[in-house]
């Protein structure tokens, strides 16, 4: 059974919105961890979103959030840092301001899971498999990495929207690097070609669903140019909505578990 779809019409819906729909991302994620404390790390925090769920839910775990804060994100750390202090879990979270894959081939203590929300499609091909590599060195045995992203895959005409303009670069200012997210097979693939197992990919249907006032609101905030609205003004009368979510997990397997990666 769906879950149930969100209308969200005006600002502050939104802002609400996207609250529960991080928080419910956290909780399944958090329920696919076998463990509830230790250090986990998130690459690509940016405002914090995930972060703050992540603390929530995980009440006994340090959490480093690195992201590099630049470019249109250059504002996001202190959005992030007032975000942990309203929730109050500032004490349990560590922020820094870095380029995530710089961190990870730098990093020598382990780490027991690594997270990101996002993330993905902001790497190309390489720079994926590069992630997954130094992730895979950077894990105790036993830990987990999990990645959620939105689905490249519309499942309506109100998905196809949303992707179209977040990514084609008519209408977008800041376009992605190679896609709008990765295919979750090539993704899984090079998961287990870095060395992980039990590598599971798992949907989580969206619930956000753009109406009037909020669709311009969003589109703003995606850094999607007028001409969008004005070529698409009719399709947009139906809304806009969140592609489904694509989680995508794998272990590190104890030493002489599993076969060897060169790294």
């Amino acid at each position: 059974m769906r879950a149930l779809t969100t209308i969200v019409r005006t600002v502050r819906q939104s802002h609400k919105a996207w609250d529960n729909e991080y928080s419910r991302l956290a909780r399944t994620i958090v329920r696919s961890l076998p463990f509830r404390s230790g250090e986990i790390v998130e690459i690509g925090c940016g405002r914090g979103r995930l972060t703050i769920a992540l603390a929530r839910h995980l009440p006994s775990a340090r959490i480093i959030a690195i992201d590099r804060f630049v470019g249109p994100y250059s504002h996001d750390r202190t959005r992030l840092e007032d975000g942990l202090i309203r929730a109050r879990v500032l004490d349990r979270v560590h922020v820094v301001s870095s380029d995530g894959l710089v961190w990870l081939g730098r990093r020598r203590s382990r780490i027991r899971a690594l997270i990101t929300g996002e993330l993905l499609p902001e790497l190309s091909v390489r720079q994926m498999e590069r992630l997954f590599r130094r992730t895979f060195r950077t894990l105790e045995d036993g830990g987990r990495t999990v990645h959620a992203f939105l689905s490249p895959v519309a499942r309506n005409q109100r998905q196809r929207l949303t992707i179209e303009a977040d990514s084609d670069p008519r209408w977008t200012r800041h376009p992605p690097t190679e896609w709008f997210a990765p295919p979750p097979k090539a993704a899984s693939t090079c998961l287990r070609a870095a060395g992980f197992e039990d590598v599971r990919v798992r949907l989580l249907p969206s619930r956000i669903q753009f109406r009037g006032p909020a669709i311009a609101h969003q589109l703003r905030t995606w850094g999607v140019r007028p001409s969008f609205d004005r070529a698409h003004r009719r399709e947009l009368e139906g809304g806009l909505e969140l592609p489904d979510w694509i989680l995508l997990s794998g272990v590190r397997k104890a030493r002489g578990a599993g076969r060897a990666v060169r790294l």
